[in-house]
């Protein structure tokens, strides 16, 4: 009697809604439009909301793959955020409630439960929310290593409407000088750690492409998946969006304020830190800048502001300073990065009293001239954790334009280093003498910021031993991988040596075995030590994961061994191995 109640109560829901509708969820969403990226914030009964409210009494499992996207509205200085799952039958369900999801990854597997008082709502651009009461990760999609790996294959798409032309804009020629730009900055801010490939279809020219689709653009394109809109295979002519793991696309009304339909300036869907693999997003103001920020969402970077302010602090790309040029990313930015990884002489944790120096942060992670002084500091007290680093126009940093000019001196500021998490700067000291009162301590400038370096004073009052300074101990040059030899019989297989020239103050290397390959994959997971002053000789099995492939376009791939405690950079072992087609059963 329970059941048939509700159920009635259900048909009755739709009826008002939808004039006659299937009683079904299923109806709902067919019954609606299916644009993307939507207003939530309203409720039922404010004008020009066709949305219905459907309470269902049962708690429901649903599995599928997480994402999730964030919204940049820069005219208002806000943004938005919205988690989604994609079931395993191709649904997408827009994740709201109460629920902890900073701990999931983009594309992690992930199991959740409705609560039974849940709410699912299709409102007119079809998109069902779920109130979700629990969530529990069922397989992580993206291998977390200690050491972020951003060698990405870029491809940005410049898209015509019939109402829209981007391309007046936004022209190609732009597009692939942004790239080239894009590429260089991203290579000198990491020391070389964020490679991109803006030339994977290695026509020796930066991948960006035109493209006409026949039909206005409209509220359905307001989403980082806006390729999933058009039929890319039939228009691309030079590139295949399967090539690649971040594709940028632009879809531009004009170059100041938000899209007057999408109501943003960009969107980007948040990758897991360590890897942009799977990034996507929809640039409708189409500046560098503008294009930085939103790739940054891409590798899992939150916005860089002030207690209350999104956007504020402007000198990092996570703020924005809407210039043309660019800056550093902040101190937790490139934390948050992995950009010291392969450099941990170049930040330091304080917690005792003293007077300390630092070096500005736009000399990047490269030896500058004249010594290794740390780039980042940390500052502990009790529960509180501070990031301070110096802003100076110099390397990366030397063409900061004259809005971040307030940014010279020491930056303090707090931050969530998780996944899509933000900063917020407490305060800038650039005049002799100035002082910050932070929770259970102090900070002091010892002289003016009018110089690369800089000089502080910390008085704790709990004070405490600093913690051990452990610069790198390994030469990263004295790492060296050669390939051995490779076979296909009896099985497929490739062996290659790792040697470490260092001495034994580096102490053993102990290497994380992965494979780049569209056709094949490893056994097995491999970790190799390789101690100081020593080599050894790798044997990694090899099977086809793509039989159809390996027939098609051959049987290349790439031993990636990454140092699991980031003493030195990745190791990459090119290979190919000689197997025909007709060998194929």
């Amino acid at each position: 009697m329970i059941l048939r109640i509700l159920f009635l109560s259900l048909s009755l829901t739709l009826m008002g809604c939808f004039g006659g509708a299937k009683s079904s969820l299923n109806a709902i969403t067919a019954g609606v439009s299916t644009e993307d990226g939507g207003d939530f914030a309203k409720g039922p009964g404010v004008s020009g909301d066709k949305s219905c409210e459907i309470r269902f009494a049962t708690e429901e499992k649903t599995v599928g793959e997480f994402s999730s996207e964030i919204q940049d509205n820069f005219s208002a200085g806000t943004h938005s955020r919205r988690n989604f799952l994609t079931t395993l039958e191709g649904s997408r369900l827009e994740l709201i409630g109460d629920i902890d999801l900073e701990s999931v990854s983009i594309g992690d597997t992930i199991e959740v439960k409705g609560n039974n008082q849940g709410l699912i709502r299709a409102n007119t651009n079809g998109i069902e929310q779920l109130h979700v009461s629990s969530l529990k990760v069922m397989n992580s999609k993206i291998q977390q290593l200690s050491m972020k790996d951003y060698s990405l294959k870029i491809l940005t798409i410049v898209m015509d409407f019939n109402n829209r032309e981007s391309s007046k804009v936004y022209s190609v020629a732009r597009g692939k000088a942004d790239l080239e730009k894009l590429k260089k900055y991203a290579a000198d801010n990491s020391g070389g750690q964020m490679d991109f490939n803006i030339d994977a279809n290695g026509d020796g020219s930066p991948d960006v492409e035109l493209i006409k689709i026949n039909r206005n653009f409209g509220r359905g394109d307001c989403t980082p998946r806006i390729g999933n809109n058009v039929d890319l295979a039939g228009l691309l002519q030079n590139h295949k969006t399967s090539d690649y793991d971040t594709i940028i696309y632009v879809a531009s009304p004009g170059l100041s304020g938000n899209d007057p339909i999408c109501g943003y300036g960009g969107v980007a869907n948040v990758g897991s830190l360590g890897s942009g693999k799977n990034g996507g997003t929809h640039v409708a103001i189409p500046k560098f800048n503008v294009i930085l920020h939103e790739l940054g969402h891409t590798w899992g970077l939150g916005h860089s502001g002030r207690p209350g302010v999104t956007y504020a602090h402007t000198i990092c790309p996570m703020g924005n300073s809407f210039a043309d040029n660019v800056t550093h990313f902040n101190a937790p930015k490139t934390l948050m990065l992995g950009l010291m990884d392969n450099r941990p002489e170049l930040r330091r944790t304080l917690t005792d009293n003293g007077t300390y120096e630092i070096e500005a942060i736009g000399h990047g992670v490269s030896f500058s001239e004249g010594g290794t002084l740390p780039r980042v500091i940390t500052v502990k007290s009790g529960s509180k954790t501070y990031y301070l680093e110096h802003r100076f126009k110099v390397g990366e940093d030397a063409d900061a334009p004259s809005q971040v000019s307030k940014f010279i001196g020491l930056n303090i500021t707090e931050a969530s280093l998780s996944r899509g998490g933000v900063s917020s700067y407490l305060a800038v000291l650039n005049s002799s003498g100035q002082s910050y009162n932070f929770s259970g301590g102090k900070v002091e400038l010892v002289e003016g910021a009018t110089k690369e370096t800089l000089k502080f004073k910390l008085t704790f009052d709990n004070p405490s031993e600093n913690p051990p300074y452990e610069g790198s101990k390994c030469d990263n040059t004295k790492v060296t991988s050669s390939l051995v030899s490779v076979a296909n019989q009896p099985g497929y297989e490739v062996v290659y040596k790792i040697e470490n020239n260092n001495d034994l103050e580096c102490g053993a290397l102990a290497f994380n075995i992965g494979l780049d390959s569209k056709v094949f994959q490893l056994e097995e997971i491999q970790v190799i030590k390789v101690a100081a002053g020593k080599k050894v000789e790798v044997k990694s099995k090899l099977k086809v994961k793509n039989a159809d492939l390996l027939k098609l376009t051959g049987n290349s791939g790439i031993i990636n061994a990454v140092e699991k405690d980031s003493k030195v950079g990745k190791q990459s072992i090119p290979f190919a191995i000689d197997k025909k087609a007709e060998d194929e059963c």
